[in-house]
């Protein structure tokens, strides 16, 4: 049996063993008489009667033994990645066999290897990896505190993102997407209100003229730590299919969230409470239809004697037959199912047996396996396996082939390419799970389908499709490309981002220098966005585009990712001020970073000028007072920086030929602001 067999085996048994014997709870005052709720439910006590029961009762640890609990120490050897242990969370298989991690706020470096180089310090990641922890790589950034992730029927990912002096946020995690958050925006030294973090709101919904370069939200939801669970599907009803149950200890109630698809991203339609009263940090759904949860009082510690875990459950619920099921097969009866068994059970109403049926199939030694994987993914709409079958037979055969890819460069996309035909599918959802595993295995035969899958209307399609054609890397996609991202103009930054990353894997920066030369704004955004990925210097020729949108982005670009060599012209905007103070206060800090003599001069003379936004002239001012001997932080991103110490005599006399001005000002927090700025300069210069 092979290791990876070895671990989902694993994973199932630790499914198997949340259906352990429940106790009563003893104690009346954490009893479930506390909690108000539904009247659709019913809550009963167990009791958490050791540390070693509690670990085991809610598991959040993957498969494998570098990953049990308790040995989280061991992340390091089995990712080669580099990040505190303490700061790891939501271990998670996902549909693709492959293992999803968070990597909390102080982001990771993955170590000298596969991955050689790639490194996001300062902010909140989701790994992915195979099962062993091998073929390590970053899925998306710019996370700040999320718990826990959650695939729904679809094999999207989600998660709840905590939120910084803003409300939370409900998230679609795309792969290479950014959602903007920086550790660095809590160290920025301008006003909290004034921070890019706030100011410019990269962390609410989408809204017209928001920044291009950060994905927004499915929802803003109350800030705080989410525990999240997807109903698998049995246990309660058909009213909850696809629901995701949440909680959050602010707010102390499990509420349940739906959604609809909507363009290439969701709708948030609804939340609902399912019950108030309790402060939960632990939740998962057992095989025997509950949902098990594990509370805290908040004026305890977690781990001290407060801890209760309850159970939540339809009230009145009639045992039925799908839920006895789920309880014998997680319980050990998938091991005796031959393959023919488990190819029946990709239709079963309960995710995690679907899942388990998908795995297995797609690990098995014999060639039925892949063969059953195959014929359910081709079946026919009208055919005897459901959409939701379909869909887990085309994941599954996608994990065999990415197995088969490893042992033996090129079988990989043999057995993938059957799929091809589904591209053409009259069941959009086939097709976009199609086009996702056919550019994950990168089938090069596959183009001319995802090719026409990329002008398909809808969009949930087209975004599938080019996320695989950016892993073929065929220019010959640049035109329709260049189509796409002009009819898509700005509406969906899911899209955007897909046709981004498409233009990114043609590897080709050519392509990128046609874009940035359309007539079409958007797709020039769509250039320059690639470029800010890249950390290209050429990123620069937009800070003189027409559209104002463009400008502002560039310069977020160029400052925000510290392109040192395109600093000089976002600072000599300086000479054509704007009353944007987006803009602005990132041309004059970009002053400030390039440091020369002239740069000073451009600094006091802007904050003499009394037509310029008061908060921008203070900026200036702060920033002459800053240059002898620049912080270790950034001005304006917080971020650390290495600039070198400098003479004070430049910026002194630039700040003194302009002294008169300052001296005749009426603004008593300007003249104090420019008596600090001289005090500095003349101590800087002794």
């Amino acid at each position: 049996m092979s290791p990876a067999f070895t671990r989902i085996h694993g994973w199932l048994y630790l499914l198997a063993a949340l259906e352990l014997p429940m106790q009563a709870a003893d104690d009346p005052a954490t009893g479930a008489g506390s909690f108000k709720v539904s009247a659709n439910f019913e809550v009963q006590p167990w009791a958490l009667v050791s540390a070693s029961e509690q670990k085991a009762a809610l598991p959040q640890q993957p498969p494998g033994d570098a990953l049990a609990a308790g040995r989280r120490d061991d992340l390091t050897g089995m990712f080669g990645i580099d990040f505190p242990s303490r700061l790891v969370s939501g271990g998670t298989l996902g549909p693709d066999g492959r293992l999803y991690t968070i990597a909390h706020q102080a982001g990771a470096t993955v170590l000298p290897g596969e991955k050689q180089g790639l490194e996001a310090p300062g902010e909140g990641l989701v790994m992915r990896s195979e099962p062993d922890g091998s073929h390590a790589e970053i899925f998306c950034r710019g996370l700040r505190d999320p718990h826990d992730l959650a695939f729904d029927n679809r094999g999207d990912l989600f998660t709840a993102d905590a939120g910084s002096g803003s409300q939370g946020r409900w998230l679609y995690l795309l792969e290479n997407g950014d959602y903007g958050w920086r550790t660095g925006w809590l160290h920025s030294a301008l006003d909290p209100a004034r921070v890019p973090w706030m100011a410019e709101k990269p962390w609410a919904r989408r809204f017209d003229g928001q920044s291009a370069w950060a994905l927004p939200p499915v929802a803003n939801v109350p800030a705080g730590s989410w525990v999240v669970a997807h109903y698998p599907g049995t246990g309660f009803n058909g009213l909850y299919d696809d629901h995701f149950f949440v909680s959050n200890p602010v707010r102390r109630a499990i509420f349940f969230w739906c959604m609809r698809p909507n363009g290439a991203g969701f709708l948030f339609l609804d939340e609902q409470e399912a019950l108030s009263g309790a402060v939960v940090r632990e939740m998962a759904f057992r095989p025997g239809g509950r949902l098990e949860f594990v509370t805290h009082d908040d004026r305890a510690t977690v781990g001290a004697a407060k801890e209760a875990g309850y159970s939540l459950k339809l009230l009145n619920a009639i045992p039925e037959p799908p839920v006895e099921e789920v309880a014998r097969l997680l319980g050990g009866e998938l091991d005796q199912k031959a393959p023919i068994d488990l190819r029946g059970l990709l239709k079963h109403p309960d995710q995690r047996i679907r899942l388990a049926a998908e795995w297995r199939l797609a690990l098995s030694p014999s060639p039925n396996g892949e063969y059953f994987l195959r014929e359910a993914a081709l079946s026919p709409k009208a055919g005897p396996d459901p959409l939701i079958a379909r869909v887990h037979a085309i994941w599954g055969l996608g994990i065999a082939a990415r197995r088969a890819e490893q042992k033996a460069p090129g079988t990989g996309a043999k057995i993938a390419e059957p799929l091809i035909s589904l591209l053409e599918n009259e069941d959009l959802e086939v097709r976009s799970q199609a086009a996702r595993v056919l550019g994950e295995l990168r089938v090069s035969a596959a183009f001319d389908g995802l090719l026409r899958a990329l002008r398909n209307p809808d969009e949930r399609v087209s975004m599938f499709a080019a996320q695989a054609l950016a892993k073929l890397g065929n220019r010959d996609a640049l035109p329709q490309l260049i189509l796409m991202l002009r009819d898509a103009g700005d509406h969906d930054p899911n899209l955007r981002q897909a046709y981004v990353e498409a233009l990114l894997g043609l590897h080709d920066f050519s392509a990128l220098e046609q874009a940035a030369q359309n007539d079409s704004a958007a797709v020039r955004m769509g250039a320059l966005l690639a470029m800010r990925k890249l950390r290209r210097a050429e990123v620069a020729r937009f800070l003189q585009d027409e559209e104002p949108a463009l400008v502002l982005e560039a310069a977020r670009a160029i400052h925000d990712e510290n392109i040192a060599s395109a600093l000089p012209h976002l600072a000599a905007l300086i000479e054509h001020p704007s009353s944007d103070e987006a803009l602005m206060c990132r041309v004059l800090n970009a002053s400030f970073r390039v440091g020369e003599a002239e740069n000073a001069t451009a600094l006091a003379n802007f904050a003499a000028r009394e037509d310029l936004p008061e908060p921008l002239r203070f900026d200036a001012l702060n920033l002459l007072a800053r240059w002898p001997a620049p912080p270790a932080v950034d001005y304006v991103t917080g971020e650390p920086i290495a600039l070198a110490a400098r003479a004070a005599a430049p910026a002194r006399a630039a700040l003194e030929a302009v002294w008169p001005k300052f001296a005749s000002a009426t603004d008593a927090k300007l003249i104090a602001a420019a008596a600090q700025a001289r005090r500095a300069l003349q101590a800087g210069a002794k």
